[in-house]
């Protein structure tokens, strides 16, 4: 047990005895920290070092306490200590900031500066508490009470190293530690686990890369038993054994070096690299990683896709573990209905049916029936705002689209031509080239396009008959797509008794390239690899078939009650459909997520379904608006079920939002009249721009652009064979 702590002894000192500790614990995540011995604390030098480190830049380190000098004066809340260095000079334990400020006022006054309500006599008579030079114990156990355990604790990196101290340089055993400072054992016997691996660390070919917020990385890190058994941790030294490991660890948490050969016949054979970004930058991936570890599988997919939430994905031990999870709780909850089921009524009986739905539907899925299209990924944006827009697109392949330059695209494009023309073609082209390697959006495509509730890894291995191959300029960054298909090679690890074939997406945006491979293969074992996805901006793709999309209603529902669009466009159908509409409410009732409209005509309110499908489209159309901002939003056949006596006010409305809510829009169309509302509404014909499409001759594709202004033109080139389809 730790000796009764010496209580000091209280003198006064003038300020200039005073001198700051340069080895004081704060200092030691500092960059520029080196360890000061004792001879060199008098050091001017030195000193100067000191209070730049406890300033900070201008005086933000302290400037909390010159204000509450100034106002209050010095209050004896907190004990200076300090130990004798010699007959005159005095090093300060605790308290270096307060003495730093004292410092700096002393200047100021000095200087005839205002120092407020703080006594000039302080400086010549500093109140101190003395220690023996030689307790050291007693300062560092102090220091603990107030900094670990206390209310002014330091950073975990400055609590550790203080602790090591304790335990190395004091020799104290760990029950008179965590009896002195009133910690558990597990705290402390962690902190000096991560602290011995940040030794192991800096010492490595990335120590460099080391700073202060790894801290938590590292603790997180000695924390997971998982992560230790699989380090091979010696319990006796209480290090990790296996330097292959923590070496191939440490290049998780670093940023490293890939190495690009060029081509055998180069000149020099010189090699090209790129820094890549760490795969594990916080200590949350550590809580991923600990859950997988043990699967070597997961564990190379994280390390070859460099990605934390592929190895997770991946993981059969980590998928069998939520499964398992999950059955438990249906289980578990399924006992607590069967016991008060007596009480059901109707509502309850319909909940339960549609449960057992689900489940029927899980069951099915087991057995191959479709692909999951839900992306369990984050998607990042290179644009999340914008002034500016697609200004070039180009259609290399897609579909039957073979090199098609779109130029001159404004806020408003209108691709018109008749049934088959290429129209959605050319839509669905855009949007996957906004949609850049995100294989989720183009899986989703694929299902809209088939008109089906799910999607079959056989049906859709049937679609992928060929290349697609699109760019387009975006803010004056140059951006391109390339989507096609590889057969594995039989030597390749992965299991052949269920593939179908390899889908590759390859997407560049400026010096930004990344891949999307995706394994289509039957009985639900699709997987898709990447580092991650990324697409230029927000984009959505409305067509008459969208609105039976029931994946995206939420978030375009709560995106235009987030902006206020909802009341715009409920205004607008109240104003020019039914004026007895109150209002249109999202409800997720029954898990079945839709629309229910409060009419004065009915006594509770009604599915949005019971109205018109005109009705229903421009809601639909109009609720992407919010959800696009800053973005794209393609609309697919505009006039499909709107009365042509609505479309003058309707796309009047689509512009008037499009500008709001900053969305460049493409829309298609085979109807004259819903052409000619364009111009016909009055409102910013310079902002649209007209194309119509001509691809029924293959060897002699084109589209024609007319600007807005030049729409008589445009219209004698459609002529009555498009107003007639």
């Amino acid at each position: 047990m730790v000796n009764q702590i010496n209580k000091g002894t209280p003198i006064s000192v003038p300020l200039e005895k005073l001198f700051l500790d340069p080895n004081n614990y704060r200092f030691i995540d500092n960059s520029n920290y080196v360890r000061i011995n004792n001879v060199e604390i008098l050091s001017e030098r030195i000193q100067k070092r000191t209070r730049n480190f406890i300033q900070g830049k201008g005086i933000d380190g302290i400037r909390d306490l010159v204000k509450s000098f100034k106002k209050n004066g010095y209050l004896h809340v907190d004990q200076v200590q300090v130990e004798k260095i010699n007959d005159e000079s005095y090093r300060v334990l605790e308290g270096n900031r307060r003495i730093a400020t004292l410092k700096y006022l002393k200047e100021q006054y000095i200087d005839s500066q205002d120092i407020g309500n703080l006594k000039q006599e302080l400086f010549d008579n500093v109140p101190v508490i003395v220690y023996d030079s030689g307790d050291t114990v007693s300062h560092s156990i102090i220091m603990g009470l107030k900094h670990i355990n206390g209310n002014k604790k330091w950073p975990p990196l400055n609590q550790a190293q203080l602790l090591k101290d304790l335990r190395e340089n004091e020799n104290l055993s760990e029950d008179d530690i965590v009896d002195s400072l009133g910690i558990g054992k597990l705290k402390l016997r962690k902190s000096l686990r991560a602290l011995k691996l940040i030794d192991l660390y800096k010492n490595s070919d990335y120590g460099d890369q080391f700073s202060t917020p790894m801290y938590a990385i590292f603790e997180e890190t000695v924390n997971k038993p998982n992560i230790r058994e699989w380090l091979e941790w010696d319990t006796i030294n209480d290090s990790p054994i296996s330097n292959y490991r923590l070496d191939r660890f440490f290049t998780w948490i670093s940023a490293v070096q890939e190495d690009y050969n060029y081509d055998d016949d180069d000149d020099d054979n010189s090699n090209d690299y790129e820094i890549v970004d760490p795969i594990i930058s916080k200590s949350s991936e550590i809580r991923d990683l600990a859950d997988f570890i043990q699967d070597d599988k997961a564990v190379k997919a994280m390390e070859e896709y460099r990605s934390v939430s592929q190895g997770l994905i991946l993981s059969d031990v980590v998928s069998k573990n939520k499964l398992d999870g999950s059955i438990d709780v249906i289980d578990q909850q399924l006992s607590i209905t069967s016991r008060f089921i007596q009480y059901s009524e109707e509502s309850h009986v319909e909940s339960l049916t549609v449960i057992k739905d689900k489940i029927d539907s899980i069951l099915l899925n087991k057995k191959g029936a479709s692909i999951s299209i839900n992306s369990p990924y984050e998607r990042h944006k290179y644009y999340s705002h914008r002034n500016n827009q697609y200004s070039l697109i180009e259609i290399f392949k897609y579909k039957k689209l073979q090199n098609i330059k779109l130029e001159h695209l404004n806020r408003v494009n209108i691709f018109a031509g008749k049934n088959n023309s290429g129209k959605s073609s050319v839509l669905e082209a855009i949007y996957l080239l906004t949609r850049q390697n995100d294989i989720y959006s183009l899986l989703d495509l694929y299902k809209r396009r088939g008109k089906l509730n799910s999607l079959s890894a056989t049906w859709f291995e049937k679609q992928l008959t060929e290349e697609i191959s699109l760019s387009g300029i975006f803010e004056s960054n140059n951006t391109s797509v390339e989507i096609f298909t590889e057969d594995e090679d039989e030597n390749d690890e992965i299991d052949k008794s269920n593939y179908l074939k390899t889908l590759l997406i390859e997407s560049k945006f400026n010096d930004q390239e990344l891949t999307t491979k995706y394994l289509l293969q039957d009985q639900g074992k699709s997987k898709s690899f990447f580092k991650k996805i990324q697409i230029i901006c927000d984009s959505y793709l409305s067509s008459p078939f969208s609105q039976q999309n029931k994946e995206n209603l939420s978030l375009l529902y709560s995106k235009s009650v987030e902006d206020k669009s909802i009341n715009k466009i409920i205004d607008f159908i109240k104003i020019n459909i039914d004026n007895n509409i109150n209002d249109i409410n999202y409800v997720d009732d029954l898990d079945i997520p839709r629309f229910l409209v409060d009419h004065k005509n009915f006594e509770e309110s009604v599915d949005l379904s019971t109205f018109g499908e005109g009705v229903q489209r421009i809601f639909y159309i109009a609720l992407n608006f919010a959800a696009a901002k800053n973005g794209i939003l393609l609309i697919d056949e505009l006039d499909n079920a709107i009365h042509y006596s609505l479309l003058i006010k309707f796309t009047e409305f689509i512009q008037n939002l499009s500008e709001e809510f900053n969305v460049q829009v493409f829309i298609s169309s085979h109807s004259g009249e819903c052409i000619n509302a364009f111009i016909e509404n009055e409102y910013k014909n310079e902002s649209l721009s007209f194309y119509s499409i001509n691809t029924e001759d293959v060897m002699n594709q084109k589209i024609n652009y007319f600007p807005g202004k030049d729409y008589e033109k445009f219209h004698s080139v459609l002529g009555a064979d498009l107003r007639n389809i």
